[in-house]
C-alpha cells in the first residue's frame, strides 16, 4: 500500500495485498481510547480512513472539544486545534473510499489535507489535547473503518494500525516496550488468596499480563477474570486468585501508551484483499441460481408465481448505504426479463447473457435476483457473488 515517510517517524504502512479491518458503528458506538495526546508546539496527524459523511468525528478530546477532527454531512473536514476551527469546502471526502486526512501545525500555522492535497488553514497557538479515536462522545459517533493512525508531537511518536484484534486492545506500533514494574518474580497464590499491594506512585496506565483466573483491583474493583491480559488505570495494584486452585505465575506489569477498544463484538471485522484500485472483502454471497420455468397457467413448477414474477433469490446480505461488488452470470433465457438485481441502488439488469460487474451502495438489507415473464416462459442458471468494496481515493496511497 503506501510507503511514504512522514519526516516525524516510521513510514506509515508497508506495501501489502490483504488485511483485517473493523468498521466502527455509530449505533454501536465502538470507539477507541488512547492515552492521552499533548501537543503544546508543533503536531502531525495522519490517518487512513473510509468515513461515512453525517457529522461524525474521527478523534477528539473526552475532556473538551477545543480539538478534534469532524467530518461533515456535506462532504467537508473541520480541522479544530484549541478552540480554533478550518474547514475544507463541500464535497472532498469520497464517502465510501479510503481516504487520507492530515493535520499539522508548524509555529501557529494549522493545516488540513485530505489525500494529500492543501484544503484549508489557519493560525491557532494552544494545545492540541485529544485521548480517542474513532471516538464516541457527546452525541457525535464516529461510522467508517479505521486502517491506521499516526501522531507526532515532539519525542511522542504513536501508530496505531491494528483495530481488528479480538482481545480489545489497539497496541502502539512505534512504542518503545516500557520498563517492568513487577520486582518480586514468582508469585504463589492459594485459592482465593489476595496479594497486596504494587503502589505505582499515582495514577498509571499499565498493561497487566497474569493468568485468565487471577483478577486485577483497579481502584479499588476487581477486573479481568477471564482474560490473560488488559489495560487498566490505576495507583494501587492487588491480585486475586479466583481459580479455585493454587497458581503459581509471574506477574508481567508495564506502563502502556497502547489504544483499548470498546464494544469489540459487533461483528464488524473483515478481511479485505487488494484488488486493483479497491479493497474487496470475503464473499459474502456466491452460489448459482437455479432458473425457472413457467406452465399455461402462469404458475411455476418450484414457485407458485401466478404474477409471472419469480424471485430467483432473496437473502439478507446488505448493509444499506454501504458500498458493494455484485458480478452476476447469466446464460440463455426465453420468454423472460432479464434478471434485475433488486437491493442495489440502480436495481441493475443485465442486457443479455453474460458476466456483469456493478459496484453500488445498497438500498435495501434484502438482495433480491429477480426475472419475470409469461406462460412457458424459462430461465438457465444464474450465480451471482456479493462483495463489500472500499474504492482508494486519488491520492489516499502511494
Amino acid at each position: 500500500m503506501m510507503g511514504f515517510d512522514l519526516g516525524m517517524g516510521a513510514p506509515f504502512k508497508e506495501a501489502v495485498l490483504s488485511r483485517v479491518l473493523r468498521a466502527f458503528r455509530a449505533p454501536v458506538e465502538t470507539h477507541v481510547l488512547i492515552p492521552e495526546f499533548t501537543a503544546p508546539g508543533d503536531f502531525r496527524i495522519v490517518i487512513l480512513a473510509v468515513a461515512r459523511c453525517d457529522t461524525i468525528r474521527m478523534l477528539c478530546g473526552s475532556a473538551s472539544s477545543d480539538s478534534y477532527m469532524h467530518v461533515n454531512a456535506d462532504n467537508s473536514v473541520t480541522f479544530r486545534c484549541a478552540g480554533v476551527s478550518v474547514r475544507s469546502v463541500a464535497g472532498g471526502v469520497s464517502e465510501h473510499a479510503l481516504s487520507l486526512f492530515e493535520f499539522e501545525r508548524r509555529g501557529s500555522v494549522i493545516k488540513g489535507r485530505l489525500n494529500g492535497v492543501d484544503v484549508a488553514d489557519g493560525e491557532s497557538t494552544g494545545a492540541f489535547v485529544i485521548d480517542r479515536l474513532a471516538t464516541a462522545l457527546g452525541g457525535f459517533y464516529w461510522d467508517g473503518v479505521y486502517d491506521c493512525a499516526e501522531l507526532h508531537a515532539g519525542s511522542d511518536h504513536r501508530q496505531y494500525s491494528d483495530f481488528s484484534r479480538s482481545d480489545g486492545f489497539v497496541p502502539n506500533d512505534l512504542e518503545v516496550p516500557a520498563a517492568q514494574l513487577w520486582e518480586g518474580g514468582e508469585l504463589s497464590l492459594d485459592a482465593g488468596g489476595v496479594w497486596t499491594t504494587l503502589n505505582l506512585g499515582s495514577q498509571v496506565r499499565v498493561r497487566v499480563s497474569k493468568p485468565p483466573g487471577v483478577e486485577v483491583s483497579e481502584n479499588g474493583s476487581w477486573v479481568g477474570l477471564g482474560s490473560s491480559e488488559l489495560v487498566i488505570t490505576t495507583q494501587y495494584l492487588n491480585l486475586r486468585n479466583s481459580t479455585g486452585v493454587a497458581v503459581v505465575f509471574t506477574p508481567d506489569i508495564r506502563e502502556t501508551t497502547g489504544g483499548q477498544l470498546y464494544n469489540p463484538a459487533d461483528g464488524s471485522v473483515q478481511a479485505y484483499t487488494k484488488k486493483g484500485g479497491a479493497w474487496l472483502g470475503a464473499e459474502l454471497w456466491r452460489n448459482p441460481i437455479v432458473g425457472s420455468y413457467w406452465a399455461a397457467d402462469g404458475s411455476d413448477y418450484t414457485i407458485n408465481a401466478p404474477d409471472g414474477v419469480f424471485n430467483a433469490l432473496a437473502v439478507n446480505v446488505f448493509e444499506v448505504g454501504e458500498l458493494y461488488q455484485a458480478r452476476i452470470t447469466t446464460s440463455d433465457y426465453s420468454g423472460v426479463d432479464t434478471p434485475r438485481i433488486y437491493g442495489l441502488t440502480s436495481a441493475p439488469n443485465p442486457a443479455a447473457p453474460g458476466v456483469y460487474e456493478y459496484n453500488d451502495t445498497a438500498s435495501a438489507p434484502t438482495i433480491q435476483v429477480a426475472r419475470k415473464g409469461g406462460a412457458g416462459a424459462w430461465g438457465a442458471t444464474v450465480s451471482l457473488s456479493i462483495r463489500r468494496r472500499i474504492p482508494i481515493a486519488q491520492g489516499a496511497e502511494s
